[in-house]
Parts: structure tokens; C-alpha cells; sequence
């Protein structure tokens, strides 16, 4: 869905701003990140002027810099990160479960299964765009104590609602060929 990348780039690289003195230069790799993925929302949104390119992977690789030399808070980059993450793994165990090739695509992810009941694409991309923020926000004021029960059963929770969904889509497509 258009106009979800940058979002999720930007709040991934809100969650890197270190509390830490010694960690300020970090903290404006994590700032300048944020601010180039923010500043792609106006040309990424729907209808899409430009498309991320190699750029995407530049900001995986600064991410990915940021997350090994930066080691705070776990639960938050998990959460941030869930729904895609939960949705790559719950369309490969389906595809795999109908004897279909996992790497080739279908129209059963879950922005897929939110456009077959009638969400607009603009709507998908602000429900992407919420649940990260939530799911961030969540991750980062989690105690140290509760923090993998708290993303075990967001985990949980989020796995559910995609499985729910893709079962529900498949029943109706069952039913459909059906009726025939």
C-alpha cells in the first residue's frame, strides 16, 4: 500500500533516539533518518509522485546500524516492525498449507484482504500507519519487567486478527465458487 513506508521507517527511527549523553551522535543518525522518511510522506502518500528505490534499502542498513549500536529496547523494535512482520509469516504458512509456492505472491495479504472489504487505500495506509505508532509507543513505555509478555500477547493478538481475516477471505471465496 502506498504511503506506508515512510511512516514505519520514520517511527523505527524515533524509537533509536537514545536517553544517553554518550549516545548523541546516534540520536542524530536516528533524528536526520526519521526526518528524510517523514519528509517522504508528502511525495509517497496516495496518489504516489516518487517510490522509495534504493532508498528504502538505505534506510534498512541505517536502521539496522542503529539497532547494533544502539542496545535499548527490544519490545519496541519487534512491535514496530509486528504487522508486516506477522502478516510475511502468516501468508507464507497459508500458501505453504494450500500446496502453493510461498514465494509467489497472491492477493491474500492482509492490506490485499482490508481492500476486498472495502477499505479505501488511504485508510489502510492510516491503520498501517496507527497500529505502528501504537504498537511503538507500547514497546517503549513497556517495563523492562513485562516487556516480552507484553509483545508475546500483542504478538498473540495481532497474529490472530490476520489469521481471522485470511480464514473469513478464504470461506468467502469458497462459498463463492460454490454458488457457481
Amino acid at each position: 500500500i502506498i504511503g506506508i513506508s515512510s511512516i514505519v521507517i520514520a517511527f523505527l527511527s524515533l524509537r533509536f533516539i537514545p536517553l544517553l549523553p554518550e549516545h548523541m551522535d546516534y540520536a542524530k543518525l536516528a533524528i536526520a533518518a526519521a526526518g528524510a522518511s517523514f519528509g517522504l510522506v508528502k511525495f509517497t502518500w496516495n496518489p504516489s509522485k516518487i517510490m522509495w528505490g534504493f532508498s528504502a534499502m538505505s534506510a534498512g542498513v541505517v536502521l539496522a546500524a542503529l539497532s547494533v549500536l544502539i542496545s535499548s529496547k527490544i519490545a519496541a523494535s519487534i512491535l514496530i516492525v509486528l504487522i508486516p512482520f506477522l502478516d510475511a509469516v502468516v501468508t507464507i504458512i497459508r500458501r505453504l498449507l494450500q500446496g502453493k509456492n510461498p514465494l509467489k505472491g497472491d492477493k491474500g495479504h492482509l492490506h490485499h484482504l482490508l481492500l476486498e472489504r472495502g477499505w479505501s487505500i488511504r485508510k489502510i495506509a492510516v491503520f498501517y500507519w496507527a497500529s505502528t505508532a501504537f504498537l511503538g509507543l507500547v514497546g517503549l513505555w513497556a517495563s523492562e519487567k513485562y516487556a516480552v509478555l507484553i509483545t508475546l500477547t500483542l504478538t498473540l493478538i495481532v497474529a490472530s486478527f490476520i489469521v481471522l481475516l485470511n480464514w473469513r477471505s478464504l470461506t468467502k471465496r469458497r462459498v463463492l465458487r460454490l454458488t457457481e
